[in-house]
């Protein structure tokens, strides 16, 4: 004797439905579908209620009578009330604050001169927002939410200082690079693996550089002078020296 199968398919794409609950009430029993759409309902013979049910699409209630008349195939309608799948996506264009869901700290550059930092490192960690593991004057590595090193993530305009598979211990990268030729600076304290990666679990550290000014002024610039008698350091820096074409001249 062969046993009775039934067949379950989507009717929008005809594709066989897995995992269908089949059941009836009176006697009570009940059988899945398998990876096939199909089941065995021979103990459901001269029901006259069978009901199919899987979550997405609209259960359906049929007779043995009916279940003959279209030769054991059953077709199930998708769910007008379904939820899409959770699709999680960030964008690095700039937006409010207030709109953005963690934690973002920027950084004022007209502090810049005043703090009068050596290098980047000083500059993060004069915000008292991040805490920078120094062990000689010549480094600094910063550190947030207890990570650092490849947990954390520099990136200046946008591309990556560093990545993943760079060394788990403290890590000077940031100190290469000149504070007084950043226009922003932004500190994301939650983890930006959405936006940048794998490598940003613990936050990101967004630079920007500074943006060419090519106004009427023929040249413009800032120029900073620096001394420190710690360690009998001297700088100096003009990042700012823009030349702009005159009377529509390149």
């Amino acid at each position: 004797m062969i046993a009775q199968q039934v067949l379950v398919t989507d009717s929008s794409n005809k594709q066989a439905l897995g995992g269908v609950l089949i059941y009836s009430i009176h006697p009570g029993r009940s059988v899945v579908t398998d990876s096939k759409g199909q089941a065995n309902i021979e103990g459901f013979k001269d029901q006259k209620s069978i009901v199919f049910q899987l979550l997405g699409f609209e259960s359906k209630s049929v007779s043995w009578a009916e279940l003959l008349a279209v030769q054991f195939n059953i077709e199930l309608t998708p769910s007008q009330i379904t939820l899409d799948v959770a699709i999680i996506a960030a964008n690095r264009w700039r937006q409010n604050v207030q709109d953005v869901p963690g934690k973002v700290r920027s950084l004022d550059s007209k502090q810049l001169n005043l703090r009068s930092p050596s290098n980047t490192s000083d500059w993060l960690g004069s915000s008292g927002e991040v805490f920078v593991q120094k062990s000689q004057l010549g480094g600094g590595s910063p550190m947030i939410r207890g990570f650092s090193a490849n947990r954390l993530l520099y990136a200046i305009d946008g591309v990556r200082m560093n990545t993943a598979i760079f060394r788990s211990g403290n890590l000077q990268n940031v100190i290469s690079l000149d504070p007084f030729t950043l226009q922003t600076t932004e500190i994301l304290f939650g983890t930006g693996s959405v936006m940048y990666g794998s490598d940003a679990i613990g936050g990101v550290m967004a630079f920007e550089t500074l943006t060419p000014d090519l106004g009427e002024q023929a040249v413009s610039g800032t120029i900073f002078s620096r001394y420190a008698s710690a360690y009998s350091e001297k700088k100096q820096s003009m990042p700012t020296c823009l030349m702009a074409p005159e009377n529509g001249a390149s």
